[in-house]
């Protein structure tokens, strides 16, 4: 299916054109300073009636607006959590990635998704039972969750260009497990997320079929398969900048369907002379987590290394040089940190499948690269706008966790 057929079809499935944007009627709540950084506990609407809270991470002492990433968090059958995990307050330490980001100097933002943390609160129903209600409630309405999702992370994308402390040139985005999900489910539709990041989440609807999954709601959209199936959602991000990691034990993304499904990908990003805006991570013997050798590639898909940016005197400038027009982007060095590090590790089920851990070291032996860049497991152009001179210190300490070999089937992430 051509891909403008294809898009046809996917907004016809996920419930049709989304409605003119309402007013954000945006407020900050209170402000609590951290170490480096500032969170801000805020409210913006969505839709009308439908306030989104949020937390925003603010790098201290900024001078000129800096880039930003939204973070979509992840599922876990958690559904009491939400925002706060990236943000560093509740939660896996392994996911606290907007602390993290915001120590790198960039504005981070996280917000709920539809029926999490403080989006769960105002049901009766709580948990399972409330997500299904959700997903059944849009479906009499002739709509996917998915289509409430993407309206939501579109609103977060609203928000973050509203702040005067963001470059609204340089906004990507972030997500694990669901999260990623949610990532390759509004790339297609928000051209203001320049730079998008999934990790570990990319089922197929072949792959859940034979294979009896149970995932959550947003993955399903009715009326695109067998002609089409997710990684062709993802291939409409095509030309911009996106990095996909997974690991080769997921049971919630059987690895033979990943494969296949990052070839449909990199045929796309081909077909628009762009292929060295797309790269994959495969990791072998690593379950359903965020390990070293993932998180290393996420910032290093966002951000220069240290060294890179030592000869820079304005990441500003540096970003103009390597900056082009988008899809036509200049190629260029990245350099890959080699932790070869391992250790034991303890675990969280997520209540209907997946294994999530709650520690995790990187593992290098057999890693899977795109072949086309070697090592080059990001690329500069993808990296181009998050160059970042601020404080480039321990963030890695709350990180050196453990990678966690996993053997789940049914999967809610």
């Amino acid at each position: 299916m051509a891909a403008a057929d294809f898009r046809d079809t996917l907004l016809k499935g996920l419930g049709g054109d989304w409605p003119d944007p309402c007013p954000l009627n945006a407020k900050v709540l209170k402000t609590d300073q951290a170490e480096g950084y500032r969170i801000e506990t805020i409210r913006y609407d969505a839709e009308p009636g439908d306030a989104i809270p949020a937390l925003l991470l603010i790098p201290d002492n900024i001078a000129t607006p800096r880039p930003a990433i939204c973070i979509w968090h992840q599922h876990a059958g958690q559904w009491n959590l939400g925002k706060t995990e990236p943000a560093g307050l509740a939660g896996n330490p392994m996911h606290h990635t907007g602390v993290a980001l915001a120590k790198l100097g960039y504005v981070v933002l996280c917000p709920d998704a539809l029926g999490f943390e403080e989006r769960e609160t105002p049901y009766r129903l709580k948990g399972r039972n409330l997500e299904r209600f959700l997903f059944l409630k849009y479906v009499v309405e002739g709509r996917s969750m998915a289509w409430k999702n993407i309206l939501d992370m579109r609103r977060a994308v609203d928000y973050i260009c509203s702040r005067k402390e963001v470059d609204t040139e340089r906004i990507g985005c972030y997500g694990h497990s669901m999260g990623s999900t949610h990532m390759w489910l509004v790339g297609p539709w928000e051209p203001r997320l320049k730079a998008l990041v999934g990790n570990c989440c990319l089922p197929t609807y072949a792959g859940i079929h034979e294979n009896e999954l149970l995932h959550c709601f947003p993955n399903f959209v009715p009326g695109i398969y067998p002609a089409a199936d997710t990684p062709d959602i993802a291939a409409l991000i095509a030309p911009r900048a996106l990095h996909m990691n997974f690991g080769d034990q997921d049971g919630g993304s059987p690895i033979d369907e990943v494969r296949r499904g990052v070839k449909v990908i990199e045929q796309a990003y081909q077909a628009q002379h762009a292929e060295k805006n797309f790269s994959y991570f495969i990791e072998e013997q690593t379950g359903h987590v965020l390990s070293d050798s993932m998180w290393e590639r996420v910032k290093d898909f966002f951000c220069p290394s240290s060294q890179e940016l030592a000869g820079c005197h304005r990441p500003l400038d540096r970003f103009a040089h390597i900056c082009r027009t988008l899809g036509h982007l200049n190629s260029g060095r990245l350099e890959c940190l080699d932790l070869g590090l391992c250790g034991p590790f303890a675990t969280g089920d997520d209540g209907t499948g997946v294994t999530h851990a709650f520690a995790r070291r990187g593992r290098t032996t057999g890693n899977e690269r795109r072949h086309r860049l070697g090592n080059v497991v990001g690329h500069e152009s993808s990296r181009f706008f998050f160059g970042c001179t601020t404080d480039l210190t321990d963030h890695q300490d709350r990180f050196g966790l453990i990678v966690l070999l996993e053997q789940g089937q049914q999967v809610n992430e």
